[in-house]
């Protein structure tokens, strides 16, 4: 019996699939992306209702609750460690050192404490507090910053599984000869007939309760927090998920007397300011790019390497200094696409021609030039073209309009008419797509050089271009900038008005449980 209810348990499926994935990662990932295995444990787990101890169906079945609860930790468990032992086995296999298996061992077992306390909550009932999730994971994250600091890796595995050991004897003890279902003292119900119902003072209050659950708040520290690296590509879809979910679950305010395209900034909006506060913290927080002086043996100089953004695509013509000094960069390819360093330095070129470099370098990144002599006494106090005003505007501008093409493609597939030609399950694999395609150019292999965020150094070249075609004037082209994100607006809201909902049981179940 159990073995029947461990396979009908969404967590299972998705664990088989999260694992036909980690066997394709773990051959494509570089080392330095180690840390993605686990968003690729996470995500089955979220998926798969983790506070929910067993369905209604199978509560009424006649299967004692520890037989029940056994199967659902197991299932929960399969999701977590089938991936992770599919990973370690390929690292091993391909001769990858022992430590990244060992570190695969500490996230598997990080997991499984946050699956068994998840489960600790309301053990009587057949599921737990909604809160369960969000608070466990961080519990266990803000542990596991410390541990990996001042406790060896191998040690690691060993306390998530005295850990886990103790959460679940916690729980086996509680167990109930059967879950509650309904509360074991049902509060006495006063009937209003014949009285002035109150009105509630605020008209929005229902549609902002069905908008805002509390499970939402986990896409909180994702909006605020990833977005200080200053990379903002990957952040977006986690901004378009709460509002599809949140579309979902309000569907039957669509027959009120409110306009839809206010119930799409409500349900939008919010989200989507959170992201561009995070983006515009970011333009002070996150690292500046600098120039990087790179000293070989064979050089006289050192050579110098600005960020990405500042390269050049094509093949690499002869740089000619003033005085007929020259030096033809190396082109080198990324992803196919041609690539140089129009500041480099040859091994043979004087002192004059690196100083010459080093004041187009900083010319070109700070907007000004300045003498490598100033340049080492103390750190330029002028901000980098990058996180000045024109190209912040300019950042936010595309980040807000990135949004907004995904929620369009969104409502697309929802529409009545694109519902015809597109399944449910292609907002899935369109979102999965778009971050594939930040992850190979991210880690594209033999571009180490080129540092570790190349989707957002490309992005930023497309703004450096781009603020050069805008006036020059600020307000100007800050309503310049603004023009992309109202029309992809407009044609949202356009969109929004023949969307059907409510969507058939199986895909809100499936958005639902992404959320639990």
């Amino acid at each position: 019996m159990i073995w029947q209810l461990v396979k009908r348990d969404p967590a299972c499926r998705n664990g088989l699939i999260a694992t036909a994935v980690a066997a394709v990662a773990a051959v494509v990932l570089p080392p330095a992306a180690i840390g993605l295995f686990g968003w690729l444990v996470c995500m089955p787990w979220l998926t798969s209702q983790p506070p929910q101890r067993a369905t209604l169906f199978q509560a009424a079945l006649p299967i004692r609750a520890c037989d029940l609860f056994l199967a659902r930790v197991l299932a929960l468990f399969a999701a977590v460690w089938l991936p992770v032992a599919i990973a370690a086995t390929v690292f091993l296999l391909a001769g990858r050192p022992a430590e990244d298996a060992v570190i695969l061992m500490a996230v598997g077992g990080g997991a499984s404490v946050v699956v068994l306390a998840t489960l600790s909550s309301r053990v009587r009932e057949i599921a737990g507090s909604q809160w369960a999730p969000a608070i466990s994971w961080a519990i266990v994250c803000a542990g596991a910053w410390p541990v990996a600091l001042f406790v060896p890796k191998t040690i690691v595995p060993l306390i998530c599984a005295v850990l886990s050991a103790a959460l679940f004897w916690n729980i086996w003890r509680q167990l109930p000869t059967a879950f509650e279902v309904l509360p074991v003292k049902l509060a006495p119900s006063v009937s209003t007939h014949g009285r002035n119902a109150a009105v509630p003072a605020f008209a929005w209050w229902p549609i902002l309760r069905s908008l805002f659950q509390p499970r939402t708040l986990l896409f909180l520290p994702l909006l605020v927090f990833l977005p200080a690296g200053g990379q903002w590509i990957y952040v977006c879809v986690f901004c378009v998920m709460p509002m599809l979910a949140s579309v979902v679950r309000v569907s039957w305010a669509f027959n009120l007397p409110v306009r839809r395209g206010a119930l799409l900034a409500a349900a939008l909006l919010p989200w989507a300011t959170v992201l561009l506060i995070g983006v515009l913290l970011s333009n002070w927080f996150a690292p500046r790019p600098s120039i990087r002086l790179k000293w070989a043996a064979s050089h006289q100089v050192a050579e110098v390497r600005p960020p990405l953004e500042f390269w050049r695509a094509g093949k690499a013509p002869v740089i000619a200094a003033p005085w007929g000094e020259s030096w033809e960069p190396e082109t080198v390819r990324l992803r196919g696409v041609a690539v140089y360093n129009p500041y480099s330095v040859g091994a043979e070129n004087s002192v004059r021609f690196f100083e010459w470099q080093f004041r187009r370098a900083t010319e070109a990144v700070y907007g000004e030039p300045i003498d490598y002599a100033e340049y080492q006494r103390h750190r330029p106090t002028v901000r980098p073209l990058t996180r000045q005003a024109r190209v912040a505007i300019l950042n936010l501008s595309a980040c807000a309009a990135y949004v907004m093409l995904l929620v369009n493609i969104v409502l697309a597939t929802l529409h009545w008419r694109g519902r015809r030609v597109f399944k449910w399950n292609v907002l899935g694999y369109l979102f999965v797509a778009q971050m594939a395609c930040a992850f190979l150019i991210d880690w594209a292999p033999g571009s180490s050089w080129a540092g570790p965020n190349i989707s957002g150094s490309m992005m930023n070249a497309l703004l450096l271009r781009v603020a050069g075609v805008l006036p020059s004037a600020l307000p100007a082209m800050a309503l310049a900038a603004a023009l992309p994100v109202a029309l992809l607006w407009w044609t949202a809201a356009r969109l929004f008005r023949g969307v059907e909902l409510p969507l058939p049981a199986a895909v809100a179940r499936t958005w639902d449980r992404s959320l639990m």
